[in-house]
């Protein structure tokens, strides 16, 4: 997350299955194949991915381990991810506001 920057619970949940979504297609995987991989029903990939879902530490570690990083290395892809979503957003408004 963006220093000094703080989201909403529902705004960090769609970020991190946003990170997650994207992760996950840069491994090639399926939701059902990720599932399998870090010991979850399917079901929950999906809704961790459309932000429906806050999951526990623990569920962070195993989630990390099936995406093959570090628990630091998807702390640092959520920061990224934000920070992405933040550039796109501002651009978004200037467009709108005109000064685009």
């Amino acid at each position: 997350m963006q220093k000094g920057k703080v989201l909403g619970k529902f705004e960090t949940l769609r970020q991190l299955g946003r990170m997650i979504a994207e992760r996950r297609h840069e491994k090639g995987l399926s939701q059902e194949a990720l599932a399998e991989a870090g010991n979850f029903d399917r079901t929950y990939m999906s809704l961790l991915e459309r932000g429906r879902r806050n999951p526990t530490f623990t569920n962070l570690c195993r989630l990390a381990a099936a995406l093959q990083l570090s628990l630091p290395d998807l702390a640092r892809r959520f920061d990224e991810c934000d920070a992405r979503n933040s550039a796109i957003s501002s651009k978004r408004t200037h467009k709108k506001e005109g000064k685009i």
